[in-house]
C-alpha cells in the first residue's frame, strides 16, 4: 500500500472536466467541482423522468481545494 500511496503523489491525469491530481502533503484529491441544478427536460433525463441535472459552473480543482490544514496529522508513508 505504501508504494501505491507514494506513486499517487506523482500522478495527474486529464478528464473531460479538467485535471485530477493528489496533493503530496495530505493526499487530498485536487479535482474540478461541478455545480449543477435540477431542471425539466434536460439533455440526459434521470430515471425515466423529465427531470435531470444541468451544469451551472465547473470550478477548477486548484480554486476549489482548501489549503493544507495545520491540524493535518497525516504520517507520510516511508518509501
Amino acid at each position: 500500500m505504501t508504494k501505491i500511496a507514494l506513486a499517487l503523489e506523482n500522478t495527474a491525469y486529464e478528464t473531460p472536466l479538467g485535471p485530477i491530481s493528489v496533493r503530496k502533503e495530505d493526499h487530498q484529491t485536487i479535482r474540478p467541482v461541478v455545480v449543477s441544478k435540477v431542471v425539466k427536460n434536460p439533455r440526459y433525463p434521470a430515471d425515466g423522468t423529465d427531470m435531470g441535472f444541468e451544469t451551472v459552473k465547473v470550478i477548477a480543482g486548484d480554486q476549489a481545494i482548501y489549503p493544507v490544514q495545520d491540524s493535518c496529522l497525516m504520517e507520510r508513508p516511508q518509501g
